[in-house]
């Protein structure tokens, strides 16, 4: 699994007029005028292929149903002679993996190239998943399966209801190929300022640490133009605080979700 991170933005209407608006100016002007809030929804995901690898609502979706993706396992603990054993994704995936897949940034350049220190004449393979898995946490062969293993369509049944009424992507990447901490500053700058794992850059007021500067946040561009905000967040993760000016001039905005 590659993706671990999902962004949703919602936005509440108003009541629009009932009138059709005739062409984009007058569209998009209407549109601002009934815009009463945005949210910006982050959450941990899994990959595209774990959650919708075989739905077949449409023939143009990109995925894995008409592919054969396997990648080796090579622990010698469970193959015999040094031959390694091919395990295939397949959606019979029914729960999580048992083991938290490594999503530092090296663990995730390992499983996409299946080597430690790929170079730009490198192509990605996605070839290093089971082997990563098994290597980490010594992990048999149906315990690392999990990692390329995909639900079904029944199992994701609202999504897929979702997803056929209305518009999904099914090329989208994560902006850093790693954990969380440089995602939601990619996120929420457009840029990592040099991060590639979870450090100190969003430990915040606990740990004395006061932030990045190297980037101009989504929170200070809203409140350079006088648009009022809030980082409600669940964890100990403040996006917020990520940032020195944010963390300097605004903690009362950021608030522990209920």
């Amino acid at each position: 699994m590659v993706l671990h991170w999902g962004f949703v933005i919602l936005t509440a209407l108003a009541s629009l007029a009932s009138t059709y608006p005739t062409g984009g100016a007058q569209l998009w002007g209407q549109l601002r005028e009934n815009i009463k809030h945005v949210i910006y929804l982050t959450l941990e995901n899994h990959s595209f292929d774990n959650i919708a690898g075989y739905w077949d609502f449409h023939p143009e979706i990109d995925n894995l149903r008409n592919l054969t993706y396997c990648n080796d396992y090579t622990n010698p603990n469970w193959t015999v002679y040094g031959e390694p054993l091919a395990i295939c994704a397949e959606p019979y995936a029914t729960e999580v993996p048992l083991e938290d897949p490594d999503h530092n940034f090296g663990g995730v350049t390992y499983e996409i190239f299946r080597q430690w220190n790929p170079t730009k004449e490198d192509v990605p393979n996605m070839g290093g998943f089971i082997e990563r898995q098994s290597e980490k946490y010594n992990a048999t062969p149906g315990g690392s399966a999990f990692v390329i293993k995909a639900l079904n369509q029944k199992k994701t049944a609202t999504l897929v209801e979702l997803a056929s009424n209305f518009a999904f992507f099914d090329s989208y990447f994560a902006e850093h190929p790693g954990p969380t901490n440089p995602n939601r500053q990619f996120a929420t700058s457009g840029s990592s300022c040099g991060f590639v794992d979870n450090t100190y850059q969003s430990a915040g007021f606990w740990n004395n640490v006061t932030g990045t500067t190297c980037a101009i946040s989504i929170f200070e561009s809203l409140s350079k133009k006088n648009i009022s905000w809030k980082n409600y967040y669940e964890t100990d993760i403040v996006d917020g605080f990520m940032y020195r000016v944010s963390h300097s001039l605004y903690p009362s905005k950021c608030q522990l979700s209920d």
